[in-house]
């Protein structure tokens, strides 16, 4: 499960993600420009700004491993990261087109 998997290979996961997107950016935002009516620089724009949250996501690990801080000489005070799972990810720019299309195939207006 993704719980017992390591920080370093959960990290190896996001350096492929920025790989693919990083090789696909421009497929990835034509299809953008297809699903949101945007100009291409627009949708190049936000690929861009969803790669800068991958590359967030990549320097993450050592804020995964919790800390130690110690509070005085003879305590200490320990923080644990554990990981819930793969929750989910929602791009910024997704969330008017999911709408959108729920709003036509629902006939809401």
């Amino acid at each position: 499960t993704w719980s017992r998997t390591s920080v370093l290979t959960r990290q190896r996961f996001v350096l492929e993600l920025q790989r693919l997107i990083r090789e696909n950016q421009d497929r990835i935002a034509e299809s953008i420009v297809l699903e949101q009516s945007k100009t291409f620089a627009d949708a190049r724009g936000d690929v861009l700004r969803g790669l800068q949250v991958v590359e967030t996501a990549t320097g993450i690990t050592s804020t995964l491993m919790g800390d130690k801080i110690d509070v005085s000489r003879d305590m200490d005070t320990y923080s644990r990261r554990i990981p819930l799972g793969v929750c989910g990810i929602i791009h910024p720019s997704l969330t008017h087109s999911t709408s959108s299309t729920i709003r036509r195939k629902g006939h809401y207006h």
